[in-house]
């Protein structure tokens, strides 16, 4: 019965096993990684970011009880992953490709019902890196990275990354 479990340790409801979530998908990611949860002030419940697949690893973002989950888009060969509530509600996403050495971030649209592009960073790791996220009620995004360097010594690493401003035509006319 391996796999994902939830439970809201302040009530008494059932534990839930979260979709998809299996001995395979489990196994994915390294031990040493966080659990990616967060919640958002704008929708109650709890959102959670784990592997399923049996082969390989194809992240998911959950909100807990939920009957599916939501594909993170381009999330193949993560070695980690962390999520992070983000302003109107939205959730941000990211992870480290260990085939790559980049880390890759998407966040949600406003109803968290699908996500926005991927933006693909460099690193200076050559393997596992460990994110940590933060988000406060600016429109981007503070990422964390712990790796293994070139020069093969674990190190540190910070940096924002920004949210596009996407503009798009409107059919609406404006008469004076």
């Amino acid at each position: 019965k391996d796999g994902y479990y939830v439970k809201d340790v302040t009530a008494h409801g059932p534990t839930t096993k979260a979709p998809g979530s299996n001995t395979n998908s489990v196994d994915r990611l390294p031990a040493p990684a966080n659990v990616a949860i967060t919640a958002t002030s704008s929708h109650s419940g709890v959102y959670l970011a784990y592997c399923t697949g049996s082969s390989g690893c194809k992240l998911r973002l959950w909100r807990v009880g939920a009957k599916g989950a939501l594909a993170i888009p381009g999330s193949a060969n993560p070695y980690g992953v962390s999520i992070s509530a983000a302003p109107h509600g939205r959730i941000w996403a990211a992870w480290y490709d260990n085939n790559t050495n980049r880390v890759l971030v998407t966040r949600t649209n406003q109803k968290v019902t699908r996500f926005g592009p991927v933006r693909s960073y460099a690193t200076p790791c050559v393997e596992d890196g460990l994110l940590g996220l933060s988000s406060g009620s600016a429109g981007r995004l503070d990422v964390g990275l712990e790796c293994v360097d070139n020069k093969l010594h674990n190190a540190e690493y910070v940096a924002q990354a920004e949210v596009p401003l996407k503009i798009s035509a409107s059919t609406t006319k404006v008469k004076n």
